[in-house]
């Protein structure tokens, strides 16, 4: 019997692909960040009830629970798919609060074996895990996607930005992500390893690490802050996931390598004309960079 990590499509879902954007963020703020005719849908939600936010983040989870603790069913059928199992890939996006919601439905072992890639820009805050607040806190839902992701064989993606950013007395983002990539390694027993360009991205982050398809990169807040960290998804999407996405819908398991070159007419192909330009428009950028 497959794997839980193989492709949606050999496990009998070929149904619509679902795109989901949540936090404080519109799909203005993301253009281009989706699979070629998905169903997008954007619970928008924030951290804490606001004038012009009424929907707190904790509140989307509670409203996607069911009696198994599990998320993604209900996700679906409220983003206006027939059900789960008529679902293609499933890409999770998150901006700030979003995060929360995306941790808590993946930390159920079985939704992380149905998502196919996690985005997260700056959704990473947490609270000190001691009273010196020299230690963020580690919320073990994000060790169980890491696990799924690094299990996969190339079929699974966790990409996140985050910036320095403080969040009131909170640990910020970057201390947060560092944090997860040191438990990540402690769990696991591998290495991230430094990722010298981010991939041609601009701006580039002061410091970029690579465990399989878990990518992690840190930016100042004086560069890239918190509320511009949804900027650089339209980039990350053009430059390494859709391009590895193209891989997986063809059946490959991809060896990740943007600087080496994806495969220019596969992408094309997945991807349409439209998107496709873009594509090769930041292709050419990296080239020229280069």
């Amino acid at each position: 019997m497959a794997g839980p990590w193989l492709p949606a499509k050999s496990q009998g879902h070929a149904g619509q692909d679902l795109v989901v954007w949540t936090g404080p963020v519109g799909l203005f703020q993301v253009p281009g960040c989706t699979i070629p005719g998905a169903n997008n849908y954007n619970p928008s939600c924030c951290g804490k009830a606001e004038a012009s936010c009424t929907t707190v983040c904790q509140q989307v989870v509670w409203s996607w629970s069911d009696e198994q603790s599990r998320h993604l069913p209900l996700l679906a059928t409220n983003a206006g798919m027939p059900n789960l199992e008529e679902t293609g890939d499933i890409v999770l996006g998150a901006f700030s609060a979003g995060g929360r919601v995306v941790r808590e439905t993946v930390g159920n072992p079985i939704d992380a074996a149905r998502v196919r890639a996690v985005m997260l820009a700056d959704a990473t805050y947490a609270d000190w895990a001691d009273a010196a607040k020299t230690k963020p806190q580690v919320n073990p839902f994000w060790l169980v996607w890491a696990e799924a992701v690094l299990a996969s064989n190339g079929q699974k993606m966790w990409i996140a930005t985050a910036s320095t950013s403080p969040d009131q007395d909170r640990a910020n983002g970057v201390q947060v992500l560092q944090a997860i990539r040191a438990a990540i390694e402690e769990r696991t027993g591998q290495k991230f390893v430094e990722i010298p360009d981010f991939y041609g991205i601009q701006p580039r982050p002061t410091a970029a690490y690579r465990l399989g398809n878990i990518i992690f990169a840190e930016y100042p807040k004086e560069q890239v802050p918190h509320g511009d960290q949804v900027k650089l998804q339209p980039q990350i999407w053009n430059v390494i996931l859709l391009p590895w996405l193209a891989q997986v819908k063809s059946g490959v398991v991809p060896g990740f390598e943007v600087s080496s070159g994806s495969s220019g007419l596969e992408t094309l192909l997945y991807l349409g004309v439209g998107a496709g330009i873009g594509y090769l428009g930041y292709r050419y950028l990296i080239e020229e960079r280069s």
